[in-house]
């Protein structure tokens, strides 16, 4: 696989895991490569016009050979198209034609090209247009044109060759989600209260200096996604973001303890993160189900864990921890617990492992890397009754 379709893939999965939930048009388009109803063949999709909704033109998809150009004016006979979708485009600056703006019905536009250093002009025409999403090999402040697209709601860019990312980026207010993904950029402006509907923001930028204040007043923001391995705290005001439910920050030097004071967290993600330690004494998350600590440099399970009562799933694969004794007795909610792929796990007393997952009624799945075989004689004379699911190299 080249360099380039390997970028694009990582793209594709990070956006449409970080907006599983959503409506972005790559969810559908790209990751699954045509299901339902999208057509990658112009030509054909012309001589049904009233039936295309979806249109796809993937230029270094082999499995879609039919893309030899760019659509043109020929476009305007789509007129029940509602998304569009232009992948692998190679070069530096893209014709889309002006009849574009006659399909009152799209609403979904994806333009991927990692070469692109302009927005085409007909983009901001496009009055119906809900959700954008681009890739572009630099912005500058004069290339985003939000204010004119009155209906978007959602807009996703991943922006190379571009330190500072332009203001232009906050003049929709309407904004509801926002995806911005770029290994280059180390500054965003600190306007996120020009976007007080946001309720998703993901900031997957890997050399960020600040995570910008700002985002404390979305007082609507849910879901908080960061990849980030440059910021080594989370200085904004989670006391005011009320409406939080999801919190996750891939790569984290240290652990936000200023998230501490978002009190509504339903779900907590700080996979593949650098800290062995977390430095709070307490977590006072009432209402947290998921906690996700994949991947992470932790040396023991710290013991306030059990007073969050709520959570329903803990995620521990793939930690080497020194020592495990967690007792997880208080944790009655608890439905799945996962020690998948962790180091020294053989090392854990099984006998008060099993013990403190008595009172645990409603686990339902328990997954650890393959027993010892002292450790599996002790499971085999206990029952229980949810899947206990080992691991075998």
């Amino acid at each position: 696989m080249t360099q380039k379709k390997h970028s694009r893939r990582v793209f594709i999965r990070q956006i449409s895991m970080s907006l599983t939930a959503l409506s972005f048009p790559l969810t559908t388009l790209a990751k699954y490569g045509g299901l339902d109803t999208t057509i990658y063949n112009y030509e054909e999709a012309l001589k049904r016009p009233l039936e295309v909704k979806k249109l796809a033109f993937s230029f270094n998809n082999s499995n879609h050979p039919y893309t030899k150009a760019l659509p043109d004016g020929r476009i305007q006979a789509l007129v029940n198209l509602e998304e569009l979708f232009i992948d692998g485009y190679g070069g530096k600056y893209i014709k889309l034609p002006d009849e574009l703006s006659k399909l009152k019905k799209l609403k979904r536009l994806t333009i991927y090209g990692e070469n692109l250093v302009q927005i085409p002009n007909v983009v901001w025409s496009l009055q119906s247009l809900t959700d954008l999403t681009l890739e572009i090999n630099s912005l500058k402040e004069e290339d985003l044109k939000l204010s004119s697209l009155p209906q978007l709601g959602d807009f996703g860019v991943k922006i190379h060759k571009t330190e500072k990312l332009p203001g232009g980026i906050f003049e929709n207010s309407k904004l509801k989600r926002l995806f911005i993904q770029s290994d280059d950029a180390k500054v965003i402006p600190d306007q996120f209260n020009k976007l007080p509907d946001l309720t998703s923001l993901t900031l997957h930028c890997q050399n960020l200096i600040v995570i910008p204040g700002s985002i404390g007043s979305l007082k609507r923001l849910a879901i908080f996604d960061i990849y980030n391995k440059t910021v080594k705290s989370l200085d904004i005001d989670c006391g005011q973001l009320d409406s939080l439910r999801d919190f996750r920050w891939g790569h984290s030097l240290n652990f936000p303890n200023s998230l501490t004071a978002a009190k509504n967290l339903h779900r907590l993600n700080l996979d593949v993160s650098f800290f062995e330690t977390i430095n709070t004494d307490t977590l006072p998350f009432k209402n947290l189900e998921i906690l996700d600590l994949s991947f992470s440099k932790l040396k023991t399970i710290p013991p306030y864990f059990s007073t969050l009562h709520s959570l329903k799933s803990i995620y521990l694969t793939n930690n080497n921890f020194a020592s495990i004794e967690f007792d997880f007795s208080q944790l009655t909610n608890l439905t799945e617990l996962s020690f998948g792929d962790c180091e020294n796990f053989q090392k854990i007393d099984m006998n008060k492992f099993i013990t403190s997952l008595k009172t645990i009624t409603k686990l339902e799945r328990l997954k650890t890397p393959s027993l010892s075989k002292e450790q599996s004689i002790i499971k085999d004379g206990y029952h229980y009754n949810f899947d206990w699911w080992e691991q075998r190299y």
